[in-house]
């Protein structure tokens, strides 16, 4: 399904990614829908001590606000704005691949925004009653009538590379609806990547 990465190509794709998160309703919800795990993968992640978290936005501001909530979560985290820091940098990939060494860094784990949609429902009226109290204020009004609202469904794809064996080792589709704040739907994502990783038998749960 997967092949492995080479180290040229692996620098570029961490920065194809473009995860945009708007303010829109009042409520935001993240499920994972579908993960995968590398059959072959023997670096086992338990041993890992320092993994690089790469988030890129269309705002740098948001993009380390978001790298360093996941950084916060484990001391274990760290954000790529320290290494990846600007366009000039990331085009230097022999620089990049150096300082991603002499970090001693054991992977590298991604976010990209895989697809952004936006549906459009009819939420009916709430009516309890019978036909006949219904009748009269149904036929000289609307009563209690319904409305249309937008949903905004973002697809987020989480990807683990280990550096060791040098390929991809674990990926995972989010799916968040009327993300509000970068940093609380960060947090939705992790812990949803998280409990995914456990299932997967790809860590061991607390």
């Amino acid at each position: 399904m997967h092949q492995n990465t080479k180290p040229q190509t692996l620098v570029s794709r961490l920065f194809t990614f473009s995860l945009v998160m708007l303010f829109a309703y009042s409520c935001s919800s993240t499920s994972l829908i579908n993960s995968w795990k590398d059959p072959d993968f023997t670096d086992n992640p338990r041993n890992w001590d320092k993994v690089l978290v790469a988030v890129q936005s269309s705002s740098e501001g948001q993009r380390r606000v978001a790298e360093d909530k996941l950084a916060s979560m484990s001391d274990k985290l760290y954000p790529s704005y320290n290494i990846f820091a600007s366009k000039t940098a990331i085009a230097n990939e022999d620089v990049l691949r150096r300082k991603i060494s002499d970090g001693e860094y054991d992977a590298i784990m991604t976010m990209r925004l895989l697809n952004k949609e936006q549906q459009d429902s009819y939420v009916p009226g709430s009516y309890t009653g019978g036909y006949w109290a219904f009748h009269g204020p149904y036929w000289g009004a609307y009563y209690d009538p319904g409305y249309y609202r937008s949903d905004t469904y973002y697809s987020i794809e989480t990807q683990v590379f280990s550096i060791k064996e040098n390929k991809l080792v674990w990926s995972g589709i989010s799916s968040t609806v009327n993300p509000t704040k970068v940093d609380k739907t960060i947090e939705e994502i992790a812990r949803s990547v998280y409990r995914q990783m456990v299932k997967d038998g790809f860590i061991e749960g607390k």
